[in-house]
């Protein structure tokens, strides 16, 4: 049985592995760009300062107004090993509409979250016990074609912390130019649990993967989007015109 997590986020650098502490989920989530859930409002306002579309562009690239698209495990896993289990598959779209409104640019980066925990005990190596070394409970993922072939081999997403029954919530955020160019239109980013040697297991509580795009306006929408905005203003009683 797995003890509550403290809240804390460990953050997974992609280079070299290392793994931080982060106070919180809140704070962890300063360490990527704003996400959100819809982009018209902040490019309707740009539009009321009669800026030109090239410049309104620049200003959401600048200031980190993405879009989203994300995957989540429905419900908790687990397993012994040898184990190597799909757990998660992100299918990127093909619509690349934001709200009518928007187009979106190649991916900016991967986010991969995950709360998960070991069998919460190790005997050989103790002295190893209550670190990141000699784990074999981890997650990993890949990238596959629109025909189910790997493009981009398997990566960890992190491993758990050794012999420890809590959860620990980890992020990894990647972006890494020859990964995410390989994140097009059909294509799948996949997330398989993995424990190794007998013993080892891998409990997963939750995981999420979510692909982080620019939004950007497009051309044949610029007349469109003022209209809206106007429309918006005038139907709008606490809004001084």
């Amino acid at each position: 049985m797995s003890t509550t997590m403290d809240g804390s986020v460990y953050v997974v650098d992609e280079v070299t592995r290392a793994v931080s502490s982060v106070g919180s989920a809140r704070e962890a989530q300063k360490l990527y760009r704003y996400d959100p859930t819809n982009v018209v409002p902040g490019v309707e306002l740009l539009y009321s300062l009669s800026l030109p579309l090239p410049i309104v562009n620049k200003i959401i690239n600048f200031v980190g107004i993405w879009t989203r698209r994300a995957e989540e495990l429905a419900h908790s896993v687990n397993g012994r090993a040898d184990l190597d289990s799909e757990i998660l598959r992100l299918v990127v779209p093909f619509d690349d509409a934001v709200d009518m409104v928007a187009r979106v640019r190649p991916p900016e980066e991967l986010v991969f979250d995950c709360v998960s925990h070991d069998q919460g005990w190790a005997t050989d190596s103790p002295e190893l016990n209550h670190t990141y070394q000699g784990c074999h409970s981890w997650i990993e993922f890949e990238i596959q074609d629109a025909h189910g072939v790997t493009i981009v081999p398997r990566r960890d997403v992190c491993r758990n912390f050794r012999a420890s029954s809590s959860s620990r919530h980890h992020m990894l955020i990647v972006r890494d130019r020859d990964v995410l160019e390989n994140v097009l239109p059909g294509h799948s980013i996949v997330v398989h649990m993995r424990a190794q040697y007998g013993g080892w297991a891998n409990h997963v509580d939750f995981c999420r993967v979510a692909l982080h795009q620019v939004a950007h306006v497009r051309d044949e929408v610029d007349r469109c989007i003022f209209n809206h905005f106007t429309e918006h203003l005038t139907t709008t009683t606490d809004i001084p015109l």
